[in-house]
C-alpha cells in the first residue's frame, strides 16, 4: 500500500488539534485554545487562515515560527518546490 499524505491528513483532521498537543508543542495548543484558534482551517494565504466554514480570520500570529512570511507566498512556495524537486531528481 503507498503512502497518501492528503488521505491521513483527512482522516485525522478532526483530532488534529489533539495531535499537535500529544506529539508537538502542548503550550503552544493551548494558546490557541485560550485565544479561540483552535479551529480546524482548510487554507491560508498571506496573513489570512480560513476555516472550515469559510470564515476568514486574520493570523496575529506572524512572528511565531515561519508565520512572519505569511502563508503560500509565491516566492517561498516555489523555491520550496523546486528545492523538493531537485532532492527527488538526485534520488
Amino acid at each position: 500500500m503507498a503512502f497518501d499524505l492528503s488521505s491521513l491528513i483527512e482522516e485525522n483532521r478532526h483530532r488534529a488539534q489533539r495531535l499537535h498537543a500529544e506529539h508537538v508543542n502542548p503550550r503552544f495548543e493551548s494558546v490557541l485554545r485560550t485565544i479561540g484558534y483552535d479551529k480546524t482551517y482548510t487554507s491560508a494565504s498571506g496573513a489570512h487562515l480560513v476555516d472550515d466554514s469559510g470564515k476568514r480570520y486574520l493570523d496575529m500570529l506572524g512572528g511565531y515560527a515561519v508565520c512572519n512570511f505569511g502563508r503560500n507566498h509565491p516566492t517561498i512556495r516555489k523555491a520550496l518546490e523546486d528545492c523538493l524537486r531537485l532532492d527527488l531528481a538526485s534520488m
